[in-house]
């Protein structure tokens, strides 16, 4: 994101350029958040700036109907707007499984694919790499990494912010967070930040909240226990002081899980 020192009214061309007070970076999760933010703060300031948002990729929409989009026209929209606009993998067969690994696989002269995968490690044996554990996937489209996350919305449990290598951080206040980033994404972020704030007029009602059809996912995935285990002690504990078996799934798992372009399986 980038900030101008001293911002131009937002839209308003100089010089034949357009300038903004700020530029945001990336549509995902992150970037809308910022950019929802900064835009609800400058209409409060009532002094014509606006927010750019730059993403790399292509609108992703599917060619049946949806919670927000049951008579599937949002890709005429687009198209009519000049953006481009891809869809989804068929789900559940042998066509969409092969199309995630060649359509919707971003690389040289498929720059509009869905996703790419960084791998680290060594180039082994014909350039095959060798990963080190770690693989990142990237997305690339409108909604950023919400594009291919799987449905899955957990928070992180209380030993990994309880590690002294990171910074003191209040559990009430990080729960308190955590929460208004669940609720961002099942009902709206406008909706969301406007019952968070502790100035917003009473009498004023928040902003109506969005049908987002994340609500279900938010609720089911964030009360999971995904059996996080605790750091491995540098002594062996005597058995008056070994950690508790974590809590582990259920046999069998969830079964009602993300049906995402890039889903996880059931009990995963």
């Amino acid at each position: 994101m980038v900030l101008r020192a001293r911002p131009n009214p937002g839209g308003i061309a100089v010089n034949g350029e357009p300038r903004y007070a700020v530029v945001v970076v990336g549509t995902g999760f992150g970037g809308t958040l910022t950019a929802l933010t900064l835009a609800r703060e400058f209409q409060r300031r009532d002094r014509g700036e606006q927010v750019l948002m730059l993403e790399r990729g292509a609108w992703w929409t599917t060619p049946v109907g949806t919670v927000q989009d049951r008579e599937v026209e949002t890709a005429g929209f687009l198209r009519g707007k000049g953006q481009p606009v891809q869809y989804w993998a068929p789900a559940e067969n042998f066509r969409g499984f092969v199309d995630l690994y060649t359509r919707c696989f971003r690389r040289r002269k498929n720059e509009d694919g869905l996703y790419d995968l960084t791998v680290f490690g060594r180039r082994g044996l014909l350039g095959v790499a060798k990963s080190d554990g770690v693989n990142i996937m990237h997305a690339s489209g409108v909604g950023g990494g919400s594009l291919v996350y799987s449905n899955i919305t957990i928070q992180p449990p209380d030993l990994v912010f309880d590690d002294p290598r990171w910074p003191r951080w209040d559990k009430p206040d990080r729960d308190g967070w955590f929460a208004l980033a669940r609720d961002a994404i099942g009902f709206g972020a406008l909706n969301a930040l406007d019952k968070a704030d502790p100035n917003r007029d009473p009498q004023t009602p928040p902003r109506r909240p969005v049908n987002t059809g994340l609500s279900n996912i938010v609720v089911r995935s964030s009360g999971l226990d995904p059996g996080w285990r605790a750091p491995r002690p540098s002594r062996a504990p005597s058995s008056s002081t070994r950690p508790s078996t974590p809590t582990r799934l259920p046999p069998g798992g969830p079964t009602t899980c993300g049906s995402t372009v890039v889903a996880c399986s059931s009990s995963s």
